[in-house]
């Protein structure tokens, strides 16, 4: 994971498909930065080193080339020791994550030039809404340097895997990158439960919490700033009077979002602040939750959510709709949040109606058991 960061014990793609992998035999090695999230929404760099990560699988955290200072070093993406990493593991398979890998292009290239037999596979998880954001981002770094970097490592990939039709287009307007035969949509998923045990582990959260069994439970999620639309989810809520609703947040609010909202929440009792959960207990608390609500920016926990059997309320960004179509429910404004969730606390009938369509989805497309076997398959097809 030379794109961005990596964190341990999360529930990022970057984590699942390695640990499936490892489940289903295969041996499994991540090469990182050193780079992790740390407290008050910020980023931190850790020390170089390697061990066993909780999912008993070997970590190499390589160390940046320093450049200036760590700020331009994270942009340029040149890293010690991948070579003698890869050298040392002989892959057969290297996944990178990413599109975006730097002057570590290079050393991965040259790897594969000297590996004939070993096979690349690429994804991006890059788009428009997040991605590029301002001048400098969009057109030096992306559009020049970025995309320079990604041509000398394309052309050895088997598969160019995007995550969403936003990534797809961002790969074809910033990367001028458009190559039908490579591009390959994977979408983020989740793991789908057993209802027996998701049953199990509703009450068990239910219970804990002190939530009825007949509450209709909404649950919104993330690292919160503007982009999430927090304010308009909760003053929406508010809104709607009945005794029977909850609404659970879990994550991190940075200073300016929570100053914005600590009222709203205080002053209503059916509003349930959790703060930060790690990423399975935040799978058992959407277990628990009938309706998992994020009207803001793009998530993979929106997929965790169906995974898990939740409704959705979204917003209408084109990899929802994509995906989900008129399974899922859809909401830009504190008004379209407020219409939503009125419908459902209105008639509790159409939650269900909701999941039962979503979770159908989820079993056809979204299973991580299946997705992490694609390139896997792809590999033993052309061997």
């Amino acid at each position: 994971m030379l794109d961005n960061f990596y964190i341990d014990y999360a529930y990022y793609q970057e984590n699942i498909l390695p640990r499936q992998n490892k489940i289903d035999g295969h041996e499994v090695l991540i090469i990182a930065s050193t780079l992790v999230f740390g407290e008050g929404n910020t980023f931190k760099f850790i020390e170089p080193r390697e061990y066993l990560n909780e999912d008993d699988i070997k970590v190499i955290r390589v160390p940046y080339k320093k450049v200036f200072n760590n700020w331009i070093s994270n942009k340029l993406r040149t890293y010690k020791n991948v070579y003698s990493s890869l050298d040392k593991f002989k892959p057969d398979i290297i996944f990178h994550h990413g599109i975006s890998p730097g002057y570590e292009s290079k050393t991965i290239a040259k790897y594969l030039r000297n590996n004939s037999s070993t096979r690349l596979y690429m994804d991006c998880h890059a788009d428009s809404i997040d991605t590029a954001t301002n001048y400098l981002s969009k057109n030096v770094l992306h559009r020049f340097f970025y995309r320079r970097s990604l041509n000398k490592l394309v052309k050895f990939a088997c598969k160019v895997y995007y995550i969403a039709p936003e990534s797809k287009l961002f790969l074809n307007d910033l990367y001028k990158y458009n190559d039908n035969e490579k591009l390959e949509y994977l979408p983020l998923g989740g793991y789908i439960r057993h209802a027996d045990q998701r049953i199990l582990i509703r009450d068990r959260i239910r219970k804990r919490i002190k939530i009825s069994e007949d509450d209709i439970v909404f649950i919104h999620t993330g690292k919160f700033d503007a982009k999430k639309r927090s304010y308009e989810l909760i003053s929406a809520f508010n809104r709607i009077e009945s005794k029977k609703i909850k609404l659970l947040i879990i994550g991190k609010f940075n200073e300016e979002s929570y100053e914005k909202v600590k009222d709203l929440i205080n002053q209503d009792e059916r509003i349930m602040f959790l703060g930060w959960k790690n990423g399975a207990e935040l799978q058992e608390y959407l277990c628990a939750s009938d309706v998992y609500v994020q009207p803001g920016s793009m998530t993979v926990t929106v997929q965790n959510a169906v995974c898990n059997s939740c409704a959705v309320i979204v917003f209408s960004v084109l990899v929802y709709k994509d995906l989900f179509e008129g399974a899922a429910l859809y909401a830009d404004t504190e008004d379209e949040i407020y219409s939503q969730l009125k419908r459902l606390v209105d008639c509790p009938d159409l939650i269900v109606e909701h999941q039962d369509k979503l979770l159908k989805i989820a079993k056809e497309k979204l299973d991580y058991k299946v997705i992490a076997n694609r390139y896997i398959e792809h590999y033993l097809s052309i061997q």
